[in-house]
């Protein structure tokens, strides 16, 4: 039975460069794309879900993600729940959570509103 695990080479610390690769090229593919941390637009959270459901689903959740605004209450920007990381799909009510502002650079409790496609500043 072929090891389809990844592991560290020994006497090495766990770094990006450290794993080999066994098994079969596709779990190789996979791993790799969720282990590339270089200059994403989005996180693994995000890349998990868009890989793994179809397509549609994929394209709602970043829809409605984007139409979910927070707003930072010490300079009034709104940034999208995806812009932060985030996934908001099938939600309802209007919470607040702590996320620091990409403009300001506070961490607040900020205040997720539904905005739709229209009204929504993406």
């Amino acid at each position: 039975m072929a090891d389809t695990a990844v592991a560290p080479e020994v006497g090495r610390r766990n770094t990006g460069a450290a794993f080999r690769l066994r098994g079969s090229p596709r779990y190789n593919i996979l791993l790799l794309w969720l282990l590339d941390l270089g200059s994403m637009a989005m996180n693994r959270l995000q890349r998990f879900f868009l890989m793994v459901l179809p397509r549609s689903w994929g394209r709602g959740i970043e829809t409605e993600s984007r139409a979910w605004m927070a707003h930072c209450p010490n300079c009034d920007q709104e940034t999208s729940v995806w812009d932060h990381g985030g996934i908001r799909y099938k939600a309802a009510g209007n919470p607040k959570k702590l996320f620091r502002c990409p403009a300001c650079g506070k961490v607040g409790m900020q205040a997720l509103r539904y905005k739709p496609a229209a009204e929504a500043k993406v």
